[in-house]
């Protein structure tokens, strides 16, 4: 079993096991680059689809879980030519966001989107199997305004994003959840927060050093993080009510909640944990 070194310079190497420390932030720089990739393009093609919560949760398990499988593939490839031995993250392309997006809004739904994707997927093949001999066709002047143009059309959803999301209006933040104005969708808290999260993020790139360099972007959203807590931007009220469903335990909506037994169980004598409902208090 091959052991840990002391080198920093083993993170460049093919078979390099760099320091313990390094390892450790450049998988979790890797991990929160990943989720966000993976679990961004779902949503949004949920939101697209107009699909039920049960729906969106499970569109972005079935992202997460093949993103899995397929950088397991890369990294253990199966009898040497499956898969590159790199290891290569896989996860869920922009590149097929616009289309997607267009295809979610007909009237075919998810259903026409997968029939897509199944197409695309065989096309794909076909064109890795025969790239050596066609890759002339395909200069750096067409890949790279390939790229260039789908940088273009994704800036409509990143700015939404820096804006603090098109679905947080007044009224759903404000009004129904109690919440800081400084969450509403365009607010300044939220460009300002988006415009400090990448000047870390692109400082540490350009001027810093060692793992400060390596781990830009994890150090970047970290401090994105700690500012917006700082400035009572963070909401935990979802994390406290999935513990709840999942508990039985009635969750705070502006500090007061109400157990009631369930209908068929007035009396509320053979109730459990698992037989109350929870419902706020107005």
């Amino acid at each position: 079993m091959r052991k840990f070194t002391g080198d920093p310079q083993a993170l460049f190497r093919y078979r390099g096991l760099p320091p313990v420390g390094l390892t450790v932030s450049m998988a979790l720089q890797h991990l929160v680059s990943m989720i966000v990739g993976c679990v961004t393009p779902a949503i949004i093609i949920a939101h697209a689809a107009a699909l039920t919560h049960h729906e969106q949760v499970l569109l972005i398990q079935a992202s997460l879980v093949l993103s899995a499988v397929t950088t397991l593939l890369q990294l253990f490839p199966i009898g040497g030519r499956f898969g590159s031995g790199l290891p290569v993250i896989f996860g869920v392309s922009f590149a097929y966001l616009p289309s997607m997006q267009a295809i979610a809004t007909g009237r075919g739904g998810m259903a026409a989107v997968a029939g897509a994707m199944l197409v695309g997927g065989v096309i794909a093949t076909l064109v890795g199997l025969f790239i050596k001999p066609i890759r002339r066709l395909f200069p750096p002047v067409i890949t790279g305004t390939v790229v260039f143009t789908i940088g273009l059309s994704l800036y409509p959803t990143a700015i939404n994003y820096m804006a603090g999301g098109a679905g947080n209006t007044y009224q759903s933040v404000v009004e129904e959840r109690g919440l800081t104005e400084a969450l509403v969708y365009g607010s300044w808290q939220n460009w300002a927060i988006a415009a400090f999260t990448l000047a870390v993020v692109l400082l540490l790139t350009n001027h810093g050093r060692g793992i400060c360099k390596l781990a830009s972007i994890l150090l970047g959203i970290l401090a994105g993080y700690a500012v917006a807590f700082a400035a009572g931007m963070v909401d935990l009220s979802g994390v406290a009510g999935l513990y709840a469903a999942d508990h039985g335990v009635g969750a705070l909506n502006n500090g007061q909640s109400r157990i009631q037994p369930l209908d068929g169980d007035p009396a509320g004598k053979e109730a459990t944990k698992n037989h109350y409902s929870v419902t706020p208090t107005e």
